[in-house]
């Protein structure tokens, strides 16, 4: 069920957020970040399928890179934290306005 699919997401990203606000280990980042970014794979292959719609059409795009080429490579970087922090806040706030399972997923 597509729902399932952007709840899975948005609780990978708020996960996320909590640990880096929670001054975590690295290697619980890291993990944190590798759930998140399974997550927004899996929900763009759903939205690929037609199963979630978003109001604005390039977002999908524009977010899949931030959650699969960006955030991997600078979520090592204590220096980036908060810059990402921002980003996934942003994120999120763009998720709740624009992200819908499609009816009868």
């Amino acid at each position: 069920m597509e729902n399932r699919t952007i709840e899975t997401l948005s609780e990978n990203l708020k996960r996320l957020i909590a640990i880096i606000e929670g001054d975590a280990s690295l290697e619980a980042i890291a993990s944190a970040q590798k759930s998140f970014t399974s997550a927004v794979e899996e929900a763009m292959k759903k939205y690929n399928e037609g199963k979630i719609e978003v109001q604005v059409r390039g977002l999908p795009a524009d977010m899949h890179i931030f959650a699969t080429r960006d955030l991997p490579k600078i979520i090592e970087d204590e220096g980036q934290w908060p810059k990402i922090l921002k980003d996934l806040k942003r994120f999120e706030r763009v998720m709740e306005l624009v992200v819908e399972p499609k009816e009868g997923d």
